[in-house]
């Protein structure tokens, strides 16, 4: 309750559903759910344009601890974060952002990510995990910086088909 939850069906669509009325057991029976995800919030209203202001996203209770743009760790300050997105061709978008290192990169609030995924071409965006985990492995390398801290618990793997 009280979150956004991204859906990743098995024809490869993404979609953001509000948690305050989901229905879990309901959504399973649909018989065409791939992966759900609950961490979010969603980067993009309804109608695929960017959010202005923190005010615009759905953070709730659950995040009350870190909900503080004050502080460095602020779950609404600049930080290192990663999103994920899908065009309206299906392509999905993946974004890193470095931060929390000083002269180097701040990372990102919200709304800079929102209007980031937007120019990317994202039609539906959902922030992942971010902080110490935001990072991104590519063709045998880190493709950036991460600020380190923490193994991810999870990852996405995307692998190509070949020709």
């Amino acid at each position: 309750k009280g979150i956004d939850v991204c859906c990743l069906r098995t024809d490869g669509r993404m979609e953001i559903l509000d948690g305050d009325t989901l229905d879990s057991r309901a959504l399973l029976a649909e018989g065409d759910v791939w992966h759900v995800l609950t961490f979010g919030p969603s980067l993009l209203n309804e109608d695929g344009t960017p959010r202005n202001s923190n005010d615009e996203f759905r953070i709730n209770d659950n995040y009350q601890g870190w909900n503080d743009h004050t502080t460095y760790y602020g779950f609404l300050s600049p930080n290192p974060r990663t999103a994920m997105g899908q065009a309206s061709d299906g392509h999905y978008i993946f974004c890193v952002v470095d931060g929390r290192k000083e002269d180097v990169s701040r990372g990102m609030t919200f709304p800079e990510l929102s209007h980031l995924m937007y120019e990317e071409g994202a039609a539906v965006a959902y922030n992942l995990d971010g902080g110490g985990s935001a990072m991104m492995y590519y063709n045998g390398g880190f493709v950036n910086d991460p600020a380190g801290g923490r193994d991810p618990s999870d990852y996405f793997c995307i692998i190509g088909k070949e020709d």
